[in-house]
């Protein structure tokens, strides 16, 4: 069986991959919905999961909020806090997890690094972790590394 946090990186690469077909790569929210509170940062992967109801491997975002106008925020934190978890029982650590969706190129990149999965120099051809204008395609490339990475923790 697949690790909870491989399949939920899957999860976020179909849910991004229908966001690409919807918009332009931009990885920025408002240009896929109309909300008030998109932040433009890669933090967004966590909204557009949220946003898609496809949320049956993140086990805290389940429960949505009665007022609409936070439930986005609240749903988005639940499947970083997901995320981290699952990387943590795969990995030993939060760090992958946290190079998906932090909100900060630099603090990306550093996650990546401490994450201990690959070299600098390989990490540096991820735009994703060294670009605050990330893409969703950007987006994408990285967290399908991610995958690759847990299919090799989990053999």
């Amino acid at each position: 069986m697949k690790p909870l946090f491989q399949q939920q990186c899957e999860a976020l690469v179909k849910t991004l991959t229908e966001a690409k077909a919807n918009e332009s790569n931009a990885l920025y929210m408002n240009t896929w919905v109309k909300y008030n509170h998109s932040c433009g940062t890669a933090a967004c992967i966590c909204g557009y999961q949220a946003l898609s109801n496809n949320l049956n491997l993140f086990k805290k975002a389940t429960e949505w909020s009665k007022d609409l106008d936070t439930q986005y925020f609240e749903t988005s934190s639940d499947i970083a806090y997901d995320l981290d978890a699952s990387c943590k029982e795969l990995f030993g650590d939060e760090y992958l997890a946290c190079s998906i969706f932090a909100s900060r190129a630099f603090r990306r990149f550093i996650s990546a690094r401490h994450a201990e999965v690959a070299d600098e120099k390989k990490l540096r051809t991820f735009k994703h972790l060294t670009s605050e204008n990330t893409s969703l395609e950007d987006a994408i490339k990285y967290i399908e590394f991610v995958i690759e990475k847990c299919k090799e923790q989990s053999a």
